[in-house]
């Protein structure tokens, strides 16, 4: 006993007043009382105490559905493609038929919704995908008719749109530099496997000039070759995935954008904005 606690004590460098832990130790450990223990006998111990500690921790984590389960109504009629946080904690999804709702995350009732404005057209706008511009409180929508939709989260109307996409736009992610707010990036991952982004050093500049172009069915539209003209836009297009595009981010820390698809050999790309992919 007294060279077990001798080496627990120097190999972990533990002060004089964990003895009496050390020696406790050593007699859970030799049960049957020999007054000393093998190796094989302490890795025994060491791996059943780690291992119920695990299962206590993986039980405290379950989570238990109470039932009956509480029916609670959505606007939603169709598929969800994207689920967003808030800073203020809150909810919004957005569904492939066009409805945007936002949730109060305490009571998750809806605060808010933007219906479907096809609801009643005999040819219905497919929703591709949903992301927030936080940093001027607007919300983008892309469609199966390769556009990028802008609308005001407070009013829902529509601000602005981008057309003429090379492809039907699949995946969206919005950042902006949280040191300068009118630094921003847009990109979106296409049906071709490509990866497009906008890069805007200034956004309201961007968004003014964009929304003095003309008018397509009452909304101003920009055409997407003409974007980085209007206001110091750099736009890309890269020629990434062997698939179509399933999901992309840009991470601030990398300085780069992350994108990946279905396609085993490019399932997962890391490219850097300035450079190329």
């Amino acid at each position: 006993m007294d060279m077990f606690i001798m080496v627990m004590s120097q190999l972990l460098n533990l002060p004089d007043e964990m003895q009496p832990q050390l020696k406790a130790l050593f007699m859970k450990i030799d049960s049957g009382s020999h007054g000393h223990i093998a190796w094989d006998a302490f890795c025994t111990y060491m791996q059943l105490e780690l291992t119920e500690k695990e299962d206590s921790y993986t039980r405290a984590r379950e989570v238990c559905f109470e039932t009956p389960a509480v029916t609670k109504t959505t606007p939603h009629r169709d598929t969800l493609h994207r689920v967003c946080v808030l800073p203020d904690h809150s909810y919004v999804t957005a569904s492939q038929d066009g409805v945007v709702a936002f949730w109060n995350p305490a009571t998750l009732q809806v605060k808010r919704t933007r219906p479907n404005p096809d609801a009643n057209k005999p040819k219905q706008k497919w929703i591709t995908d949903f992301a927030m511009m936080t940093n001027i409180n607007r919300f983008i929508l892309s469609t199966g008719d390769r556009e990028l939709q802008f609308f005001e989260a407070s009013t829902f109307e529509p601000y602005c749109q981008i057309s003429g996409l090379e492809s039907v736009p699949l995946k969206m992610s919005f950042w902006h530099n949280p040191r300068n707010t009118e630094e921003s990036i847009l990109m979106y991952g296409d049906n071709q496997g490509c990866v497009n982004v906008l890069v805007i050093p200034n956004t309201t500049l961007a968004f003014r000039k964009w929304k003095q172009e003309a008018k397509v069915d009452g909304v101003p539209t920009a055409n997407i070759e003409k974007v980085a003209s209007l206001a110091d836009v750099r736009y890309a297009r890269w020629e990434v995935h062997k698939d179509w595009v399933v999901e992309l981010k840009y991470e601030d820390h990398l300085r780069s954008i992350i994108s990946c698809s279905n396609d085993p050999s490019t399932g997962i790309v890391i490219g850097n904005v300035v450079g190329r992919y």
